[in-house]
């Protein structure tokens, strides 16, 4: 036998024996270094699933990627090691968290069975703005510094409407689009619809009512002519014209 063929033989011997090594090696838990010494990356398995950490040159954790239980789920960090994406999906849906440098988490998107959302909050951590999706129809709503709604614009299949409250969480007014034409509605701080505005097939219809929802005052102007009308608190007419 040859050199050559001697060597080509334990060539042959040593790659057998590193796949054979492949095959058998078996850990929990396998971490790897840079020329430095330092950890870069971190495989591990335990009874609640697996995962894989990678850190920055200063041995900072920096992206995680984890399957559990629960689902798979994916983290990013940024320098000072405080998570600001998380991307996560499970057996109810799929969601992602967007955080700023205090952790308050600042966009969050999510979609279920049911449909999908996005969710803007401030720098308190307070909801400000929500968009939904859904079978029902599309929603959008914005909430001022307490959290509180106070604007609503809904599309369904009715057609769609725009909702704004006041302070206390009550509508004020209302403005929509239903299969008759458009219509606007002001209320007052007890919810009392006061004026009423609709413009139909036949022309705009304008009605101002009282404090128990009466129609007072009724201004027209239909396709055979323009009318006033002005009611007592019992709705009898007082006044017309023509």
């Amino acid at each position: 036998m040859t050199t050559d063929q001697r060597i080509e033989n334990l060539e042959r011997e040593l790659a057998a024996l590193r796949a054979e090594l492949a095959e058998r090696v078996c850990t929990r838990t396998v971490k790897i270094v840079d020329e430095n010494g330092k950890p870069r990356a971190s495989l591990c398995v335990s009874k609640d699933g697996a995962g894989l950490i990678l850190f920055d040159e200063n041995g900072k954790g920096r992206a995680t990627l984890a399957a559990s239980k629960v689902g798979p789920a994916l983290n990013l960090c940024d320098e000072n090691g405080e998570t600001r994406v998380t991307l996560g999906a499970s057996k109810d849906g799929i969601g992602l968290n967007l955080r700023d440098e205090n952790g308050k988490g600042r966009v969050l998107l999510n979609t279920d069975r049911d449909g999908a959302g996005l969710i803007l909050s401030d720098e308190n951590g307070e909801g400000r703005a929500g968009f939904n999706a859904d079978k029902d129809g599309a929603g959008l709503i914005l909430c001022d510094a307490k959290g509180e709604a106070r604007a609503g614009l809904n599309a369904t299949d009715a057609g769609p409407s725009l909702n704004m409250t006041d302070e206390s969480g009550k509508v004020r007014a209302i403005l929509l689009v239903h299969e008759d034409g458009p219509g606007m509605f002001l209320r007052d701080e007890n919810g009392m619809s006061r004026v009423g505005l609709d413009v139909f097939k036949d022309g705009p219809w304008l009605n101002l009512r009282d404090e128990n929802g009466k129609t007072r005052a009724m201004v027209a102007a239909r396709k055979d002519g323009a009318v006033l009308a002005l009611l007592d608190k019992d709705g009898k007419g007082i006044w017309q014209a023509p």
